[in-house]
């Protein structure tokens, strides 16, 4: 249904079957290419590896572990056809919990299209559940805004569909377009310290005010109300860890955490099994690491 689609396949230079099941894939249709980069490049850098060797105007960047939905391009190239002002367009996604296998849709709510700007930033600043293997973007926004930046180590999709909303509207389709595979319990977050990964995402959230017009009145209030909501985020992280029984990992959340009262009272609702966790603990902890866990302790059964 689409002669002109051209799908590129970027091989990160990983010792796996890639390069055999995309060549079986050449055989049955010649809109399949395949790519591999000379060194190992990383998700940000083989993101910008494949919108350099893209050549048609619209480009979605679909992972490899998600699928697309039937006429899912075909939906996506008439709105923007339609939607000149629109530099990008997404839609809703079927997500499914890589742990539990739980479903479930991960709607947007925003009008048809976001005006370039103001707008479109907020949405993505305070409103950020954008699927990215939902995305279609012209061709004309990388070359005009720039890709996706390789020093930023998590969530660069988000400040690049921010980015592209300063100077273009952002569409949504009403419609799921992709299957998307999550990690509800944020497994990939265990081994990150929780000041780094705060410090990181506050430093976004700098970058994407920067985005928004001089005439708003409400960036001090924008940035208490944005950094708020990633302490809040990481409070369920906190929460998801002791339901999972990672108390160690629970534990560096809830140290981080530990001032904020609404955190403090999700985590004494989360599992009684960490009270249990920092006991032991006590008994068998050096003597700094045992002060932090009494303090814990002392906290959650006030």
């Amino acid at each position: 249904s689409l002669p002109d689609l051209e799908l590129v396949v970027l091989d990160d230079s990983r010792d796996d079957l890639t390069r055999a099941v995309t060549e079986l894939l050449i055989r049955q249709d010649s809109r399949v290419r395949y790519c591999q980069n000379s060194r190992r490049l990383g998700i940000v850098g083989n993101w910008n590896a494949c919108i350099e060797q893209a050549k048609a105007q619209f480009i979605m960047i679909l992972h490899h572990d998600d699928l697309l939905c039937p006429d899912a391009l075909l939906r996506a190239k008439a709105f923007l056809d339609r939607h000149t002002e629109c530099g990008m367009v997404h839609a809703d996604s079927l997500d499914i919990d890589l742990g539990t296998g739980r479903r479930f849709h991960r709607r947007t709510q925003q009008p048809v299209v976001l005006a370039a700007g103001d707008p479109a930033v907020q949405k993505v600043l305070f409103e950020n559940n954008i699927a990215c293997s939902t995305v279609v973007v012209r061709k004309e926004c990388y070359s005009r805004c720039g890709v996706f930046l390789s020093e930023l180590t998590s969530s660069p999709d988000w400040e690049m569909w921010a980015r592209i909303g300063r100077s273009y509207a952002i569409g949504h389709i009403d419609e799921v377009g992709a299957v998307v595979v999550v990690d509800g319990r944020n497994t990939h977050m265990a081994g990150v310290d929780p000041l780094e990964f705060y410090q990181e995402q506050s430093a976004y959230v700098d970058r994407i005010l920067g985005y928004l017009s001089s005439r708003e009145q409400n960036l001090p209030a924008m940035r208490l109300i944005a950094k708020k909501m990633l302490l809040n985020m990481m409070g369920r992280y906190c929460v998801l860890y002791l339901k999972a029984g990672r108390f160690k990992v629970a534990a560096r959340y809830y140290e981080f955490l530990r001032d904020d009262v609404n955190v403090v009272t999700a985590v004494k609702l989360a599992c009684k099994g960490f009270l249990r966790y920092i006991q032991r603990i006590l008994l068998k902890t050096t003597i700094d690491r045992g002060l932090m866990y009494a303090r814990l302790f002392h906290e959650l059964c006030e």
